[in-house]
């Protein structure tokens, strides 16, 4: 398994960073920490001493950079996991996205209050566009986390059409040795009969190979009813469906997945559907 970590190597991704190595140490075979700076054009391409006598100040913070994701790579090494780093510009948009999904990773975790070397962009602006734009699963997380990951749930309408991420979600609790709860959040203005979501319950639950519990939760609104479900559960992550065509399509881009991620503390898994092999877990 590849795992991609952006990190903006500020306070906020500390937690983050110590989070994804604890993670990672249970799944990966590899991770990538990505970088962003405000680099200038072809920087990238100049020798040591163009960048110094050229981009004396950028060279100084791209040196800095530098020193500390080989730190970095080298707390993994002590880890057990094989590690490597890249340094990209924000001047290119896909930088995220798009090395996760050109590169093959099958995880990216990244802080949710994620910034990069533009300070004309807002924090969480690329949560936001990898939630949007990327085909690979996308672990946001806070501040405020827990290393340990036991108590896990799967937030869904158990739709048929989520079961292409049967085997994603199978590997990863397994691997984790974590317990998963099937969840379903009932609000005034998306209703599910019991009889119905039970029997679509009962369908995911042959699909995995350990035992579950289910929670078919009520609440007057849905973020709401995410966050009472958390404390009730003392959950340590919650999976979410992403980038559905029907049942759960406010879950999709742009949708209620960013405002959960937004206003809970707790780390969101936001899975998409996964119809490729490259992203299964390894």
């Amino acid at each position: 398994m590849k795992v991609l970590i952006p990190t903006d190597l500020t306070g906020n991704s500390e937690a983050t960073v110590a989070m994804a190595l604890d993670i990672t140490a249970h799944l990966s075979e590899s991770i990538t920490f990505l970088h962003l700076m405000n680099l200038p054009e072809y920087f990238m391409q100049l020798t040591h001493s163009e960048r110094k006598n050229q981009h004396p100040e950028v060279n100084i913070d791209f040196i800095e950079a530098t020193n500390r994701l080989e730190k970095l790579v080298e707390e993994s090494s002590m880890r057990g996991v094989k590690a490597d780093y890249f340094i990209g510009s924000v001047r290119d948009k896909d930088d995220i996205a798009g090395l996760a999904n050109d590169k093959f990773y099958n995880l990216i975790i990244m802080n949710s209050l994620f910034v990069d070397g533009n300070k004309n962009r807002p924090s969480g602006y690329w949560m936001k566009e990898v939630i949007r734009h990327t085909s690979v699963p996308v672990l946001a997380v806070k501040t405020a986390v827990r290393k340990e990951i036991n108590n896990v749930a799967l937030l869904s309408d158990f739709n048929n059409e989520y079961l292409t991420n049967k085997d994603w979600i199978n590997d990863f609790v397994i691997k984790m040795d974590a317990k998963l709860h099937l969840c379903c959040i009932n609000t005034p203005s998306m209703f599910f009969d019991y009889r119905t979501m039970k029997g679509r319950m009962e369908n995911f639950k042959k699909a995995f190979d350990f035992e579950t519990t289910e929670v078919i939760y009520n609440d007057y609104q849905f973020d709401t009813g995410v966050k009472h479900l958390s404390e009730d559960l003392n959950l340590d992550m919650i999976i979410m469906n992403t980038h559905g065509r029907k049942g759960m399509d406010h879950f999709g881009r742009g949708g209620i997945t960013e405002q959960i991620v937004e206003r809970l503390d707790i780390p969101i898994l936001c899975l998409p559907l996964l119809g490729e092999p490259k992203h299964q877990l390894a």
